[in-house]
């Protein structure tokens, strides 16, 4: 357990804001409301200040504004010497900060702000200001494991094929719009126009093909939906779910199977554990990390152990 005395934060005050709400959806996928999103950016930062201060910790706190400046912000947090990093914001902000902390002793704090909040799900952190506060003043770290591909890590999974095609048709102002219903419309978008080109992999030495790998660090997908229920952060291993479906009615049976944990009983559907992936497919396709669209590379898929401390 490390004394924490002094934090650098960095708020992504963009990160799962949009226009209408649509508490529907939330509830269908496990998408938690936060109350704290209702403040101002000032009144967020006044807020932070003061219950830190209350825990006496000297809190260091750096606004996020445009792609990529959560990066440069955390390189800085390394040779603040503080005690460790905390983000205001969702999974993509986290992606951009552990790929700097990776490695390194300076720990991860997080208080969730974006819209699926898979890592705050994965982890339990809670989605009160006051409770994620408290959590990160403990000062109690784990380390975790952290999957690549190439030079792009994630944090919580990375897809291969139709998904990463789902979270390229959202378009921005979609999501600024719509929330997670942008997804909703997406979705269906890249049901009617995907080829569901196959994807031919190794794994474990053996050959599969599928038109959708999903490759994951924790249970979670989409919010708080299980996918992989015996993944682990920390025992060495990425899970696989590999989807042979190429049709549109599979799509819908796989997404049935999904929001009720069964996805298992799905015919078209395997798992399994492996410390890496390599890829046999010559033909481009699409892939993101941590639900951020990275383009159309195809790299060897491997885990790194215990890579990143968190709070």
């Amino acid at each position: 357990m490390k004394k924490i005395k002094r934090i650098k934060i960095i708020i992504n005050p963009s990160a799962g804001k949009h226009i209408i709400k649509l508490p529907f959806i939330n509830k269908l996928v496990g998408i938690k409301d936060i109350s704290y999103k209702q403040l101002s950016l000032n009144q967020l930062i006044t807020t932070l200040h003061q219950l830190f201060e209350a825990r006496d910790i000297q809190a260091d706190i750096c606004v996020s504004n445009h792609v990529g400046h959560c990066t440069s912000l955390a390189q800085e947090a390394l040779s603040d010497k503080c005690d460790a990093v905390v983000v205001v914001g969702g999974d993509g902000s986290i992606n951009e900060i552990a790929s700097v902390l990776a490695g390194n002793s300076l720990p991860l704090g997080v208080i969730p702000y974006g819209t699926a909040n898979v890592f705050a799900l994965s982890f339990g952190i809670p989605f009160s200001l006051e409770a994620a506060c408290d959590r990160i003043s403990k000062g109690q770290s784990r380390a975790i494991d952290l999957g690549y591909s190439g030079d792009k890590l994630f944090v919580c999974m990375m897809g291969v094929g139709f998904d990463a095609y789902v979270i390229k048709c959202c378009k921005l102002k979609w999501k600024r719009l719509l929330g997670p219903f942008a997804f909703v419309l997406a979705l269906l978008k890249a049901a009617l126009t995907s080829t569901f080109t196959p994807i031919s992999v190794t794994i474990n030495h053996k050959p599969y093909s599928g038109s959708l790998f999903i490759v994951s660090n924790v249970a979670n997908y989409a919010g708080n939906l299980t996918l992989c229920s015996e993944a682990e952060p920390d025992d060495g291993y990425l899970n696989i779910s590999l989807f042979k479906g190429r049709h549109l009615w599979d799509i819908f049976r796989f997404l049935y199977c999904l929001s009720k944990g069964r996805v298992t009983h799905h015919q078209q559907v395997t798992q399994l554990k492996a410390k890496s992936l390599d890829f046999v497919t010559v033909r481009k396709q699409h892939t993101h990390v941590d639900a951020e669209y990275i383009g159309q590379k195809l790299d060897r898929i491997f885990i790194k152990e215990k890579a990143l401390l968190i709070l």
